[in-house]
C-alpha cells in the first residue's frame, strides 16, 4: 500500500445530520430486491445489469458474476412514495426512473436520471399528471418516452427541450419501444391498444400521426422491434405473441400458449415481456406456467421453442438481451434474477435475495407470532402458506414453529356475523357489504378483530372498518402484496406477512403507520425495527437494514449502513419497550448492555447526540472496467464542526487491509478537520467489493463510497500459502480441569490441513499444546502473519477452556491460568483477536472449541449427561460450579454472551469465525474418531466432503459454517450451539477442495 497525503486545512462544509424525521427512514437490504421488478436491461458494453423495483431501488450487476455492483436511490417517503414503475438506459449509461416519485402531495410526478457507475442524480424531469409506467430511450439517446398510469405518452427532445404529448389510449401504458431509425415509437395499453406513433410528424402534435394495430383481445402488455427493423412483436393477456412488420401490418401469429395445456381459467399464459437477441433470430418471453415454464426463448420468425428454464416461480415481467448469448429474466415471487444462454438454456448466474417472501401470520395469546415463507400451489383468501417459524416478541428469538393449537390465523366472526368474499365484495351475514375499491387492489386476506373491526389485506394495502363496514383507516407500509393478516388476541395489534419479506405490526389505536417491522432471512437471521429507528437483531441480522436519508427531490439520497448510527439505534431495550413487553428484567439487561458499550468506547448517552452530525468523505470513483493490480483510491473527506477526523478505513471485500483501527488521519500530529489524500491498493484477482470511510473521534462514520472492480489479470497469478495454527490445552496446571481432546484436536486438525500441499503453494503448520500454551508463545503468531501475502490463507484453531470474568470480560485459559481470576495467565478475547487484524492475508478464519468452566450449577450438569447419554458415542464432561458465586453465567446466558462477543469480530478486521459455546467438553468416544465434537466435525465435514453442500467438489467456508453448525446441534441435542459470522458473502473464499 502506498499512502500520499495532501495538507491538512480547516474546512467547513455542510453535513449529513441524521434525524428521526420524515427525510429519514430505516429501509431493508438482504441484497437483492424486495419488490416487483418491472425493467432489466445491459449497460451499453454489456458489462453491467440494471434492475428496477418497486422496492424504490435501482440496483447495479456485474453481469458476468452476478455481483451486486452498486445501489442507486432517491427521495422516498412513507407508504409507496417513491416507488419505481418503469426503467430505461440511455446509450450514455444514464438510467431513467419513473413511478411514485416527485410531488404527490401537487398531483405531479417526475422522472428521474441517474448514472449507473456514480449513483449520482443527473436531472430531473418533471411536471406529469399521472405516475409514470413504462419508459424507452431512442437509440441515438436524443429521445426520451414516458408512459402514464392515466394513458398520455409524453416524448421529451433532450437536445431542443420540447416535449410532445399523445392521448389515443385511456388506460395504463404497459410498455414503449423506438424503432431502430427512430422514426417510429409503438406503444402497448392495457386499454389492448397497440399504437405505432409517426415521429417525423411529432412536431404538428397531430393525434393522426398514429396508427393502430389490432390483433390482441386483451391488455397489450409488451412491445419489441427487432435490432434490423423490419419486425415488431406484441405479446398480451391473450396468451399471444403476434408478428408485424415494421409498417404495422399483422403478418402472423407467433407463439399462443396453449389453454389446453396450461389452463387460462388461472390467468395463466399471459405474456408480460418480450426482447429480442442481438441478431433479431430470437426473443425472450416472460409469462406466467403452472409448471414455472415462465422464461421461454422462441426463434423469428417460426416461432419454435429454443429454450426455457424453471426457474422464476411466478410473473416473469422483465427480460433483456445482450447479443446472442446471453439473457436476463427477472421475476418470481422471490425476485430473482436469471443471466442465461437463450440457446441451450443454461443458467450462467442466479440472484436473489437473503429474504423471502412471507405468506402466512398467526398469533398467540402470550405475545408470540408464527409464519412461514413457503407459499401454497393453489393460494386462496387467508391461506396462502402454512405456519413455519415462530418470533417471541417478549425475548426477541426466533424458533421452529411447533404447536398450532397455540396460535391462531383470523377471526372469521364476531358477534355471530361472518364474511364470504364475492369478487372483490366481501358480504357480511348481516346484509352488510364491504367494496374494496379497484385503487386498493384484490383482497387477499380478511378478518375480524376481537373489538370488532373488520381488516383487509390487498395486493397493495391494509384496510380497516369498523363495525359498520365504514372505511376507517388505510394502513400503508408495504412494498408488496400483503399475503396474510391476523389479529393479536386483544384486538389491539394487527400483524401482517407481505411478499416484501416483511411482518408488519400496526398499533390500531395510532397512526397508519407500522409500529415495528421484522424481517427474517432464509438462514433465520432476523432484524426488527420500529418507526422510531431503533432496532434488534440477531447476530448477523444487522447487515440487512440501513438508513436512508432523503437529500431533496432533484437530488441522489444518501445512504448509510447499520454500522454509521449502530451506537445509537441498536437498542433492544427500546425495540421490547415500544412491543409492550411485559419482561421488565429482561428490557433493564439490554439497557445495561448499552450502557456498558458506550461507557466502553468513552461515551455517554448524551454525547451520543453528538453522533448525529457525521463527518463528509468524496472518493473519485474510477472506471469500472480498471484491470491492474494496484488501484488509486483519491478521495477529501471533512469532518463535522463537532469533531475532528480520527481514521482512514478502506476495507476489500468486507476486510479492512489496514486493520481495524484504520489509518491516523492526523499523520503530522494535528487536529486534522480536512483530509485529501491518494491510496493505492492492492486488488485481489476477481471481484474487488471497495469501501471507503473515515471515523471521527468520536468513533462516528462516515458516509461510505462503494467501488466494484472485477480484477482479471493478464498473466498466471501464483498459488497462495496457508497458515495454520493449532492451538489446544487438555492439561492445565490447576489439575481438576483438564479435558480430554482438545490438544488432540488441534493435532488432529494440523495434520488433516498438512494434506492440503496441492491446493496451495506452501502450508506452514505450527501446533502450541498444553504447558506450551503461554501468552508470549500465542501473541507471537501476529509477527509471523505480517509476513503473509493478500492472498493467503490464515487459519487458527484455538481449543480449552474460556472463562468469564465477573465484569463479564471473556479470556481463553493457558496452561497456567487462574480459573478464579483469569487475568493472570488468561489471553483476553481482544489480544486474540488482534492476532488476526490488520494482517496482509485476506482469506481469515478462527476456529473456537471453548466449553466454559465455572458457570455450570448442578441442575444444568445433571440435564446435560441425560442429554449426552440420549446419543451413542458423544460423552460430556461437566465441570460443576466451583463456588456457586451468583455473578456466573448459566449456560444460555453464556452462549449469548459468546454469540455477542463473536458477533464483533469479523465487522471489525475480516475474519470469519466459527466457535462452540457449551458447558461442557462433548466428545465423540467410539468409532475412529475420539475427538471433540467440534473438532469431529470440522475434520469429517471436509476430509470427507460432507460439507461440499451444492456437491460442486469445492467446499466454502459459508458451507463449512453451516455445516458445523447443524452436525453439532445434531450430535448433542442442540446443547452445544456453534456460532459464526455466516454472512461474509464478499469474501466466501474455497477452504477445502
Amino acid at each position: 500500500m502506498r499512502l500520499f497525503f495532501a495538507t491538512v486545512i480547516l474546512l467547513v462544509l455542510s453535513y449529513p445530520v441524521f434525524s428521526q424525521s420524515e427525510s429519514t427512514y430505516v429501509v431493508l437490504e438482504p441484497q437483492g430486491h424486495t419488490g416487483t421488478i418491472g425493467n432489466i436491461f445491459f449497460s451499453p458494453t454489456g458489462e453491467e445489469l440494471v434492475s428496477v423495483s418497486e422496492d424504490r431501488t435501482i440496483k447495479v450487476w456485474n453481469s458476468e458474476t452476478g455481483y451486486l455492483m452498486r445501489t442507486l436511490r432517491g427521495q422516498m417517503g412513507s407508504g409507496s412514495q417513491g416507488v419505481l414503475n418503469a426503467g430505461a438506459i440511455h446509450p450514455n449509461s444514464l438510467v431513467a426512473v419513473g413511478g411514485l416519485i416527485g410531488g404527490q402531495e401537487s398531483g405531479l410526478y417526475d422522472i428521474r436520471l441517474m448514472n449507473i457507475y456514480t449513483g449520482k442524480m443527473s436531472r430531473t424531469f418533471q411536471g406529469l399528471n399521472s405516475p409514470v409506467v413504462s419508459l424507452a430511450f431512442s437509440n441515438g439517446g436524443n429521445l426520451m418516452a414516458a408512459g402514464t398510469l392515466s394513458g398520455q405518452i409524453v416524448i421529451f427532445d433532450l437536445k431542443t427541450e420540447q416535449t410532445t404529448m399523445y392521448t389515443r389510449h385511456n388506460a395504463s401504458i404497459k410498455c414503449l419501444i423506438f424503432s431502430s431509425d427512430d422514426q417510429q415509437l409503438v406503444s402497448a395499453s392495457n386499454d389492448g391498444k397497440l399504437i405505432m406513433w409517426d415521429l417525423s410528424l411529432r412536431n404538428t402534435g397531430s393525434q393522426a400521426a398514429s396508427k393502430e394495430l389490432k390483433s390482441h383481445t386483451g391488455s397489450v402488455n409488451s412491445v419489441a422491434f427487432s435490432p434490423d427493423g423490419k419486425y415488431i412483436l406484441s405479446g398480451g393477456s391473450d396468451n399471444r405473441i403476434v408478428q408485424w412488420d415494421s409498417k404495422g401490418n399483422f403478418v402472423k401469429e407467433l407463439v399462443r400458449i396453449s389453454d389446453d395445456e396450461f389452463g387460462d381459467q388461472f390467468g395463466l399464459g399471459d405474456i408480460h415481456s418480450l426482447a429480442f437477441t442481438g441478431d433479431g433470430s430470437m426473443v425472450v418471453a416472460g409469462t406466467q406456467l403452472m409448471n414455472n415454464e415462465n422464461a421461454r426463448v422462441y426463434s423469428v420468425p417460426d416461432g419454435n421453442l429454443v429454450s426455457t428454464i424453471k426457474i422464476h416461480d411466478s410473473p416473469v415481467f422483465a427480460a433483456a438481451a445482450y447479443g446472442n448469448d446471453l439473457v436476463a429474466t427477472a421475476g418470481g415471487e422471490e425476485r430473482d434474477i436469471v443471466l442465461w444462454n437463450p440457446n441451450t438454456g443454461k443458467v450462467h448466474k442466479h440472484i436473489t435475495s437473503h429474504g423471502k417472501s412471507v405468506y402466512s401470520i398467526a398469533t398467540s395469546a402470550d405475545g408470540r407470532i408464527a409464519f412461514g415463507q413457503t407459499r401454497k400451489e393453489v393460494p386462496l383468501l387467508n391461506d396462502r402458506g402454512n405456519l413455519e417459524k415462530v418470533f417471541d416478541l417478549n425475548i426477541l428469538d426466533i424458533r421452529p414453529f411447533s404447536n398450532a393449537g397455540d396460535f391462531r390465523t383470523v377471526l372469521n366472526e364476531y358477534n355471530g356475523v361472518t364474511f364470504s368474499l364475492q369478487g372483490n365484495t366481501f358480504a357480511w351475514s348481516n346484509g352488510e357489504k364491504v367494496e374494496i375499491p379497484g385503487s386498493f387492489g384484490e383482497p387477499l386476506c380478511a378478518t375480524f378483530t376481537t373489538t370488532g373491526k373488520f381488516v383487509v389485506g390487498t395486493t397493495l394495502k391494509i384496510l380497516v372498518f369498523d363495525q359498520f363496514a365504514n372505511l376507517e383507516k388505510v394502513l400503508d407500509g408495504h412494498q408488496g402484496e400483503v399475503n396474510a393478516i391476523s389479529p393479536s388476541h386483544d384486538g389491539r395489534y394487527i400483524y401482517s406477512a407481505s411478499a416484501d419479506q416483511t411482518v408488519n405490526i400496526w398499533d390500531l389505536n395510532r397512526g397508519t403507520a407500522p409500529l415495528a417491522r421484522l424481517f427474517v432471512s432464509k438462514d433465520n437471521d432476523w432484524v426488527i425495527w420500529t418507526d422510531k429507528h431503533y432496532y434488534a437483531t440477531s447476530q448477523n441480522g444487522s447487515g440487512h437494514i440501513g438508513f436512508h436519508i432523503n437529500n431533496g427531490k432533484d437530488n441522489e439520497a444518501t445512504f448509510y449502513g447499520f454500522e454509521q448510527f449502530d451506537l445509537v439505534f441498536n437498542r433492544a431495550d427500546e425495540v421490547l419497550g415500544a412491543l409492550g413487553s411485559k419482561n421488565i428484567s429482561l428490557i433493564q439487561t439490554h439497557y445495561q448492555a448499552f450502557k456498558k458499550r458506550i461507557e466502553k468506547l468513552g461515551l455517554d448517552e448524551f454525547g451520543l447526540q453528538k453522533s448525529l452530525v457525521a463527518p463528509e468523505l468524496r472518493l473519485t470513483i474510477p472506471e469500472t472496467h480498471v484491470n491492474y493490480e494496484l488501484l488509486d483510491l483519491n478521495f477529501s473527506a471533512t469532518a463535522s464542526p463537532e469533531a475532528f477526523l480520527s481514521s482512514i478505513h478502506i476495507n476489500i471485500n468486507d476486510v479492512p487491509i489496514m486493520g481495524s483501527a484504520g489509518l491516523p488521519a492526523n499523520l503530522r500530529n494535528r487536529e486534522a478537520k480536512m483530509v485529501s489524500s491518494n491510496i493505492t491498493v492492492t486488488l485481489n484477482p476477481g471481484d474487488n467489493y471497495i469501501e471507503m470511510y473515515v471515523r471521527d473521534e468520536n468513533g462516528i462514520m462516515s458516509n461510505k463510497e462503494v467501488i466494484y472492480v472485477n480484477y482479471k489479470p493478464t498473466k498466471s497469478v501464483g498459488r497462495p500459502n496457508l497458515y495454520f495454527y493449532g492451538i489446544g490445552v487438555s492439561e492445565y496446571k490447576d489439575g481438576k480441569m483438564e479435558l480430554d481432546y482438545a490438544a488432540k484436536d488441534a493435532r488432529d486438525l494440523a495434520s488433516m490441513f498438512a494434506k492440503m500441499k496441492f491446493q496451495f503453494n506452501e502450508v506452514k503448520i505450527k501446533t502450541i499444546t498444553n504447558e506450551n500454551v503461554t501468552y508470549p508463545k500465542v501473541m507471537e503468531i501476529k509477527s509471523e502473519l505480517d509476513k503473509t501475502a493478500a492472498m493467503d490463507f490464515v487459519i487458527i484453531y484455538v481449543g480449552g477452556h474460556s472463562i468469564i470474568d465477573e465484569n463479564y470480560n471473556y479470556y481463553m485459559g493457558t496452561y497456567e491460568v487462574d480459573f478464579s481470576d483469569p487475568s493472570r495467565g488468561g489471553i483476553l478475547y481482544d489480544d486474540i483477536e488482534d492476532i488476526m487484524d490488520g494482517i496482509p492475508a485476506r482469506n481469515k478464519v478462527l476456529l473456537i472449541d471453548a466449553c466454559h468452566s465455572g458457570e455450570v450449577d448442578g441442575q444444568s450438569a445433571d440435564l446435560l449427561e441425560i442429554a449426552a447419554g440420549n446419543r451413542r458415542g458423544i460423552r460430556s464432561k461437566v465441570f460443576k460450579n466451583k463456588g456457586g458465586d451468583d455473578t456466573t453465567l448459566g449456560l444460555s446466558n453464556s452462549y449469548e454472551l459468546m454469540k455477542d462477543r463473536f458477533a464483533d469480530m469479523r465487522k471489525s478486521n475480516g475474519t470469519t469465525v466459527i466457535s462452540s459455546a457449551a458447558g461442557a467438553e462433548y466428545a465423540i468416544v467410539e468409532g475412529q474418531w475420539k475427538n471433540g465434537v467440534f473438532a469431529y466435525a470440522l475434520i469429517d465435514g471436509l476430509s470427507t466432503r460432507k460439507a461440499d453442500l451444492n456437491h460442486d467438489g469445492k467446499v466454502l467456508i459459508s458451507e463449512l459454517q453451516r455445516y458445523i453448525y447443524q452436525t453439532i446441534e445434531d450430535l448433542t441435542d442442540g446443547n452445544q450451539k456453534p456460532t459464526s459470522r455466516l454472512e461474509n458473502l464478499k469474501n466466501d473464499f474455497v477452504i477445502w477442495r
